[in-house]
């Protein structure tokens, strides 16, 4: 009998020592860490990465230096001069330094898009109209004096309708494989002035300090905020600061600075954040201690999380007064329909038409639509972007070049609809 015993606690030993080796090894859990996510990791120092600033308005954009570096770099190559380092992506982000290349090639003869075929034929006009001097000038200068990826914002009389973009990732164009395939380049071609104003990682209270510095000055036929479904949902206010960036740009990832309606400091502060909301907390109780010592405990604490079980949750001693103040903050209603609302009237009496376009997110393998959302866009007219799921990159979430196009498509034919 005691042989049975002890055959039977061999084997449960065996069995656990083999599991924790299959969780570590095969499904790269680390004892004590939940995840690091996609877009952050743990470094040794903290590296700022050159590219975005926050103006004395607290709007987030292209800072100066970074614009003028992708102009020459862009002007070297065009004179075809050889770039042999143009960037340090240690140092710099390739988002925004790789935007002379894709600019060269649209001046490529063996590459072909709208775009480039709309400079071919600007430049072979005699006379070009002040537009048509904005589109050329933009092709040497991707980053216009304001910041943003856009011809300059000069207000302009035209027989063309003038279009104010708002908007993050998405309206910047992220993953076209050459930025001018984006959905606000191509509504460039289609004969629209376009001020696009998208910036990565931008939210509804900078598509709001956007409206109220540009509208008033650029006086556009139509405004539109491309609201992505994925993260421009705003629960907890978050209060435009001057110089306040909404995200760090580190070597550590993109972190931003007021998650959850509280600003966290500084770079530091906030990569510290992160770190300790990516380890179990062992400090809240023995549970959590318990857990965070084998990759067997670390499953065992995440199911635990997930199912909601009152001692598995992320709950900091440090953190304390944070908490306390984010609960004080949130808003069951999202706050970003106010934000929204501001605009839409800042718009309608400002400038002309205002537009309002929803892009679902991918959740679950499908794209989830503003319904699913409880109260978003209460109150609000609003229409919802046709592009199916296969106009998304689902590695990242983002529009493909078809995606792309579709949905320059669909607002050319909501822009011919609300100008009649």
């Amino acid at each position: 009998m005691r042989n049975k015993y002890f055959l039977l606690f061999a084997s449960i030993c065996v069995a656990l020592l083999i599991a924790e080796m299959a969780l570590r090894g095969i499904f790269h859990i680390t004892p004590g860490i939940i995840s690091y996510g996609s877009s952050f990791k743990q470094v040794d120092s903290l590296t700022n990465l050159k590219g975005f600033y926050s103006d004395s308005d607290g709007i987030f954009k292209v800072d100066p230096e970074s614009g003028l570096v992708v102009q020459s770099l862009l002007a070297q190559k065009l004179a075809g001069r050889t770039v042999s380092k143009p960037f340090d992506p240690n140092k710099e982000l390739s988002e925004i330094y790789t935007l002379y290349s894709d600019f060269a090639q649209v001046r490529s003869t063996e590459f072909q898009n709208d775009f480039s075929a709309m400079l071919r034929r600007i430049e072979s006009t005699k006379e070009l109209s002040l537009v048509d001097s904005l589109i050329v000038n933009y092709s040497h200068r991707p980053v216009n004096s304001e910041g943003f990826r856009s011809i300059e914002f000069i207000p302009v009389r035209s027989s063309k309708k003038r279009v104010l973009l708002l908007g993050d990732s998405f309206t910047w164009g992220h993953t076209a494989a050459n930025k001018t395939n984006s959905f606000a380049d191509i509504l460039l071609t289609k004969g629209y002035v376009v001020y696009n104003t998208g910036i990565s990682g931008a939210d509804p209270a900078q598509y709001l300090a956007i409206a109220k510095k540009y509208i008033p000055l650029l006086k556009p036929d139509i405004v539109v905020v491309n609201f992505f479904l994925g993260n421009d949902v705003m629960n907890w206010p978050r209060q435009i600061l001057p110089y306040q960036p909404i995200f760090y740009s580190v070597n550590a990832g993109a972190l931003y600075a007021c998650p959850q309606g509280v600003y966290l400091g500084n770079a530091e502060s906030t990569y510290q954040f992160n770190l300790d909301h990516c380890r179990i907390p062992v400090e809240t109780n023995l549970f959590n201690n318990f857990c965070s010592k084998t990759a067997i405990g670390t499953a065992v604490w995440i199911a635990a999380n997930h199912f909601k079980f009152r001692f598995a949750k992320l709950q900091f001693s440090k953190y304390k007064s944070y908490e306390e103040e984010v609960s004080k903050l949130y808003r069951e209603k999202p706050y970003s329909d106010e934000l929204v609302d501001s605009i839409r009237i800042l718009s309608e009496k400002e400038a002309g038409k205002f537009l309002l376009i929803a892009i679902p997110d991918i959740y679950k393998n499908k794209l989830r639509q503003v319904p699913e959302i409880p109260h978003l866009f209460d109150g609000l007219d609003y229409f919802t972007s046709p592009v199916p799921i296969t106009g998304y990159r689902k590695a990242d979430g983002h529009f493909n070049e078809s995606g792309h196009r579709q949905y320059a498509i669909f607002l050319d034919s909501l822009f011919r609809t609300v100008s009649n």
